[in-house]
């Protein structure tokens, strides 16, 4: 390989983390935003476990709708990258209207904090386990 293209394939390797960290400090704004939304209206503490599916690293939760009682979003969370333990290699899809542009969201948000307490606890597999079994709150 001569200088040049060493070079050059250094420079895109380069280029390609660059790219990767901007794309994990944008995730890291809209978890941000989307905690925020999910605070100011109320809907912290209001996501559910669906399903999940550890074949793909996707997990779902229904999250209430503010506007229309008893309706409701189904909010997913995809695991990617290498480290799917890693909060910023996931990605959280709403399908409400903000959520289809991939704007953050109160129900993004509210997904977000489950997310994070069920990591804390370091029993996010036990209670998942526990759950899907038919474990009633």
């Amino acid at each position: 390989m001569s200088a040049a293209a060493a070079t050059k394939a250094a420079t895109r390797a380069e280029t390609s983390e660059a790219i990767q960290q901007r794309y994990r400090e944008a995730r890291a704004q809209f978890r941000v935003r989307a905690l925020e939304l999910a605070f100011d209206r109320g809907l912290v503490g209001t996501a559910r476990p669906v399903s999940e599916n550890t074949w793909l690293g996707a997990r779902q939760y229904r999250v209430p709708n503010r506007d229309r009682r008893g309706d409701g979003y189904v909010v997913s969370v995809v695991d990617g990258g290498d480290a799917p333990e890693r909060e910023d290699d996931q990605r959280v899809i709403c399908p409400c209207p903000a959520g289809k542009y991939g704007v953050a969201c109160a129900h993004a948000g509210a997904v977000v904090h489950y997310e994070r307490q069920r990591h804390s606890t370091g029993e996010a597999s036990t209670a998942w386990d526990w759950w899907m079994a038919g474990g009633a709150w």
